[in-house]
């Protein structure tokens, strides 16, 4: 199981080195997710804090702002992806080296947490984050009718292959109540959520193709949170509160 671990850490290590890109020329499918995940991002933290200036912590950045002009810790995985950021942060999102309480808002988009130990990672989240404080959190969802013949219609936490541009790659993908048992045993509270790729996602499975799946974007804008295409998405954007012990 160890050996397993490692060998799954070495090839996330590998992932973002050489294949990971915040960039709209990735692929269809990916710059569509980037446009929601940094426009949702941008707006829920600026509707939760309008009247101070947050200490923010970007959990596996990447070096993307997201386009919030506040200023951020950018922690990353890799050196590189922050080289030249001021106050940047080299460490993993499952053991964040920084002392506990000092954020007032903490960011892991971008599927972040699906190439983590998302029980360690919330705890950590957890750890940093000031009462009262905001995480917002975004994973790709094992109930993607991408991953039904793999996996069922909705598996608590399964290793799993997907796409990535023109590159192969792994990730956990995980089941909403499993995210929300480990939330709400943290002490979190959800205040807000948005579910994209639902209907396209659909069409992937179909189709097998991202070009022509993510046409159906469109539709998901009007229908992706509505029931029962919201069953179908493949991504789950949260935003939750620490609550005080």
């Amino acid at each position: 199981m160890v050996v397993q671990e490692l060998e799954f850490s070495e090839k996330r290590r590998h992932f973002y080195e050489n294949q990971y890109r915040v960039s709209v020329e990735i692929d269809r499918w990916h710059a569509y997710a980037q446009e929601v995940v940094h426009s949702t991002t941008r707006k829920w933290v600026l509707a939760s804090n309008r009247d101070k200036a947050p200490r923010i912590l970007n959990a596996g950045s990447g070096g993307s702002d997201y386009g919030i002009a506040l200023p951020m810790v950018h922690l990353d995985l890799v050196a590189a992806r922050i080289d030249g950021i001021p106050n940047a942060i080299v460490g993993d999102v499952d053991s964040i080296p920084t002392s506990g309480n000092m954020f007032d808002i903490i960011l892991c988009v971008g599927s972040v947490l699906n190439y983590s130990n998302p029980i360690a990672t919330i705890r950590e989240f957890y750890r940093v984050l000031k009462p009262g404080g905001t995480l917002i959190l975004e994973y790709e969802r094992s109930g993607s009718p991408d991953y039904w013949l793999q996996h069922g219609l909705s598996a608590p936490c399964v290793r799993t292959t997907t796409f990535y541009g023109k590159v192969s790659t792994q990730l956990w993908a995980y089941g909403d109540q499993f995210i929300d048992n480990l939330l709400n045993n943290n002490n979190f509270k959800r205040l807000n959520e948005l579910r994209f790729h639902g209907i396209s996602s659909a069409a992937l499975a179909v189709t097998k193709s991202p070009r022509l799946s993510s046409y159906f974007t469109v539709a998901d804008h009007y229908l992706a949170n509505l029931w029962p295409i919201r069953h179908l998405a493949s991504n789950r954007i949260l935003a939750v509160e620490k609550l005080a012990h």
